[in-house]
């Protein structure tokens, strides 16, 4: 029962920490619109993984990450340059006018990289992990309810960008205004606005 709890309390604060216009959801949409269903369910399924990924490294890490902040401000000025680099790329690259065919491996790292390239999601996991053990629906040696947390992380943000992507593709009016704006220059732009944010953050 702990385990059913921790998997539905995670997944719930998942979701709605996933609501943010991140790097993430602005690639699915980005991929929807160009590419289709299929393309922006892929890089879902690619971001999905860094959830897991931070999650489970969050767990026990509330107590020891002030002995490795110099590791965290590393991984912070990496998902900067990242972050820089792409949104300069996507606010700069031309337009191509009838979209191309692109491989699911491609799309599934472009997720995969969207979400692991943000450092500030491991900080966010470390923070919900702390609090879940103060309720004691989390604990160290609980099996169960540690991979509920997991699993619990993962799919609040999967769900979170399948709810996007069909929205994006049931809603006519959304596809009709995207379809005028060039979309990738705003995700480029979200991308650049959040390697600055994240650089005012550890400065």
């Amino acid at each position: 029962m702990e385990a059913v709890v921790t998997f539905i309390t995670t997944m719930l604060i998942s979701f709605a920490g996933s609501l943010q216009p991140g790097p993430l959801n602005m690639t699915v949409l980005y991929r929807t619109r160009n590419n289709g269903i299929s393309a922006g369910t892929w890089v879902a399924a690619g971001g999905m993984f860094p959830e897991l990924i931070y999650s489970a490294a969050a767990i026990g890490a509330a107590s020891i990450i002030i002995k490795y902040q110099g590791i965290l401000n590393a991984v912070s000025v990496i998902s900067i340059i990242v972050f820089l680099i792409t949104g300069v790329f996507l606010l700069t690259g031309k337009i191509k006018s009838k979209p191309n065919t692109v491989r699911s491996s491609r799309l599934f790292l472009e997720g995969f990289f969207a979400g692991i390239t943000n450092a500030q999601l491991f900080l966010f996991w470390i923070g919900v992990s702390t609090l879940l053990m103060k309720w004691n629906y989390l604990t160290n040696d609980n099996v169960s309810c540690i991979a509920a947390f997991i699993v619990g992380a993962a799919s609040g943000a999967f769900f979170l960008q399948l709810l996007l992507i069909m929205s994006f593709h049931k809603n006519a009016f959304l596809k009709h205004i995207l379809t005028g704006i060039r979309l990738n220059r705003i995700t480029g732009i979200v991308f650049i606005i959040f390697a600055i944010i994240s650089a005012i953050r550890i400065l």
